[in-house]
Order: structure tokens, then sequence, then C-alpha cells
């Protein structure tokens, strides 16, 4: 009997998966790396905090990049790293998937108190079959959804990356028209200054005057609105980054 408990066992620990979710992850940071050339990470211990935040330090201690960008985004996003969890949440159904219950074990022990004398001593063991021969359906079923979650974490990898090179070009354009808007309103303060110099020597009536007011007040505005625009583009860029503050 313990034999058969034994190679039960063995045949039954031989088909358990690991709850280790770090070969899973590996996968698919590999297949961000072939994509993009970037090494994603995740952040499972105080070290790697400390690593990702060495790193994203480095980065942003020179002139930030699009690559820098994406690559800061990579590392340090707060809802990336909560998406990794799923790699671990998807490894353990599988482990639980390839297990099967526990036989259960009933044990009666009696004490006659006539002839025969002794006491007599019962075991017995009982298995739910049916779990066992569906076990390597749940397995499969479990490793096809552990592939689902590897490519969709891996979307998402790329798609940050992508979001993030796109925020800072936007934010880059934003800064460029703003320098163009403020050269304009320059421009037109300058016009008005003279302007207002014409007119009080008679050279231009009011109305031509108040023409060149007008421009110059409007492009204050658009400078105005642009730079709104550009805090708002800078302020998603962060958020894309995991950076606040300084």
């Amino acid at each position: 009997m313990k034999r058969s408990l034994l190679v039960l066992t063995a045949v039954v620990l031989s088909g358990c998966a690991s709850v280790n979710p770090g070969p899973s992850f590996v996968d698919v940071q590999k297949t961000v790396a072939d994509r993009t050339g970037q090494d994603a990470r995740w952040i499972r211990s105080a070290a790697d905090a400390d690593d990702v935040a060495a790193t994203v330090k480095e980065l942003l201690s020179a002139e930030l990049s699009a690559e820098a960008g994406a690559r800061v985004a990579l590392l340090n996003n707060r809802t990336l790293q909560a998406t990794l969890t799923e790699i671990g949440i998807s490894q353990a159904d599988l482990a639980q998937a390839t297990r099967v219950s526990n036989p259960d074990l009933h044990t009666f022990v009696r004490f006659p108190d006539r002839a025969p004398d002794g006491a007599n001593v019962e075991l017995s063991l009982f298995q739910d079959f049916l779990d066992v021969l569906v076990q390597p359906l749940r397995k499969k079923l479990g490793q096809a959804q552990l592939e689902q979650t590897k490519l969709r974490v891996g979307d998402e990898m790329l798609r940050l990356m992508a979001e993030t090179k796109a925020a800072y070009y936007t934010l880059v354009g934003r800064q460029q028209l703003v320098e163009r808007l403020e050269l304009i309103r320059d421009v037109n303060q300058t016009a008005v200054e003279f302007a207002r110099r014409q007119y009080e020597a008679g050279n231009i009536n009011e109305l031509e005057r108040l023409n060149h007011e007008a421009a110059y007040n409007q492009s204050k505005v658009e400078v105005a609105l642009a730079q709104v625009e550009v805090r708002r583009d800078r302020e998603r860029l962060n958020r894309l980054m995991g950076l606040w503050g300084g």
C-alpha cells in the first residue's frame, strides 16, 4: 500500500506546474526586447525597486528623448507594474489546474468486548477519479489562458511605449508652436507701439491703430492657450512615465 501511494504521489506531482511566474515573464521580456530593444523589469522586491529608481534617475539626468521617455515608462509606469501581476495570477491558476484533489483516507478502529480479542483496524482510501481524468484538460486550458495573459501584457508594454513616444513628440511640437506664437506676439507688440506713434503723428487713423492692438491681443490669447496645452501635454507625459513632482 505504501508503494502504491508513493507511485500515485509521484505521478500527480510530475504533472504539477510551478507557481513561479518568473519564466513566463522572461518570455514576455524577450518579446518586448526583440521588438523594441528595451529591457522590461518587474518590480517584485525592494531591491528591484531600488535598481529601477537608479536607472530612471540616470535616464532623467540628461535631456529627455523619445526613446528615453519610452524606457522610463516601461520601467516606472505603475499601471503597467500592476498589469504584470496578471502573469502571476495566471501562473497560479495553471498550477492549481494541474493538481488533483487530495484522496480521502478513512480509518476505523474497533475494540471488541468479547472473543476474538484484539483491535480491528480498517483503512479505506477514496480518490475522485473523474478529477484525475479531467486534469489534463484543465491543464491545457490553464496553459492557454497563461499564454493569452502573456500576449496581453506584452501588447500593453508595446502600446505604452508607443503612447509615450507619441506624447513626447506632441509635447515637443507644442513647445515649438509656443515659440512661434511668442515670436508673432512680439512682432505684433512692436507693430502696436509703432502704430501708436504713427497715430499720434497723424499718419494713420484710429481704426488702423485699433486693428493692430486687436491683432496683438489675439496673439497674446493664442500664446496663453498654447502654454496651457503645453502644461497639459507635459503632465500627460509625466503620468505615462510614472513621474510626479519635481
